[in-house]
């Protein structure tokens, strides 16, 4: 898999910039669901947890 195209949908892709952008980062999951969805306020939503399961999935190297 490395060096091969991964096809992101927009969130996913969205997601890992802001992962990347500091890899040493702990990033809370109220700062993730403000700087990538927008929410202020997130209640009980398991939309990050969604996007993260399936970008580990794209992004796991085949062993």
């Amino acid at each position: 898999m490395r060096g091969e195209r991964v096809a992101l949908a927009g969130k996913e892709y969205e997601l890992l910039v802001n992962l990347a952008s500091d890899p040493a980062r702990v990033f809370s999951k109220d700062v993730l669901l403000r700087e990538v969805w927008g929410f202020r306020s997130h209640g009980r939503t398991r939309t990050l947890d969604s996007h993260a399961s399936r970008l580990r999935r794209k992004l796991a190297l085949d062993e």
